[in-house]
């Protein structure tokens, strides 16, 4: 993923007809190409649904090699940008919808909006240090009377509440961490740029639920509505957990997408699935 300044100054100057690709750059073709791509659909000159030219025909078209627009693509497809179909094509996918990718990087709901460039501003309605409850402490390890940092905080896009979290951090490993700005910092940056914390992998566990009242009230739709809960626990480099989060996604906006691979075979496919 290109930072923000890298990839303004690929887009500047750009032919929006055909791409000017600098081959001495320290960039690799592949994402200056994805930065051009990137591009098209923010300007909606490739709107949803618009189908690219195969990859042949854009390989000639650009005067480049079939790999380096199959990677440039796939860039796009991992940013929730682009949608591959068997048999039929590759397909802007729908601006509309906020997609949590399925894959072996563990990022936050926020790292995730951030990638797919949408705006989003983030509520905190309660940060301060417990004792958890039962299910909290047997999932973090922790001994009786040990605290946890609880955030209780709505991601809004488009001035409309998308996400509901609840996060419980151990607080023997990031004592004073309730001073923070959390509408402003994220969860995880203040864990490992504060406190040095090596965050290395997790589990999550998706479930459609009906949405209960208080949870309703906080995303701003009618109790009973279709959600997306995820459960996810974060553990450091030395299997300890650190961090757990109850996460509610409104249905009406939220897809997850994840690549599968059928045994010998090197194709990937995005499945996309929606709730609607």
């Amino acid at each position: 993923m290109l930072s923000m300044d890298v990839y303004k100054s690929l887009v500047k100057g750009m032919d929006m007809d055909k791409p000017v690709l600098d081959r001495n750059s320290p960039v690799p073709v592949y994402l200056q190409l994805a930065a051009w791509f990137r591009e098209k659909i923010s300007n909606q000159e490739w709107t949803t649904n618009f189908k690219l030219d195969s990859e042949i025909e854009l390989a000639d078209q650009l005067d480049l090699s079939r790999g380096t627009i199959r990677k440039a693509v796939e860039e796009l497809i991992s940013e929730g940008l682009l949608i591959r179909s068997h048999g039929r094509g590759t397909f802007v996918s729908d601006a509309e919808s906020i997609g949590q990718t399925l894959a072996t990087e563990l990022v936050g709901t926020s790292e995730e909006l951030i990638k797919k460039g949408i705006d989003f501003e983030t509520i905190v309605l309660t940060q301060r240090v417990v004792i958890p409850q039962n299910r909290i402490a047997q999932h973090l390890s922790l001994l009786p009377e040990k605290r946890v940092l609880f955030l209780e905080r709505v991601r809004k896009v488009q001035n409309q509440s998308i996400i509901y979290l609840h996060n419980y951090v151990n607080y023997q490993y990031c004592n004073g961490i309730e001073k923070i700005d959390f509408s402003k910092k994220r969860l995880f940056e203040a864990l490992e740029n504060e406190y040095h914390l090596s965050l290395s992998w997790g589990r999550r566990t998706f479930e459609s639920r009906l949405c209960p009242k208080i949870i309703a009230e906080r995303l701003g739709i009618e109790t009973g509505s279709a959600v997306m809960y995820l459960e996810q626990i974060v553990y450091l480099a030395d299997g300890t957990p650190i961090e757990i989060s109850d996460v509610w996604f409104r249905g009406d906006r939220f897809k997850l997408s994840i690549d599968l691979k059928r045994k010998g075979s090197f194709y990937f496919d995005p499945l996309q699935i929606e709730l609607k």
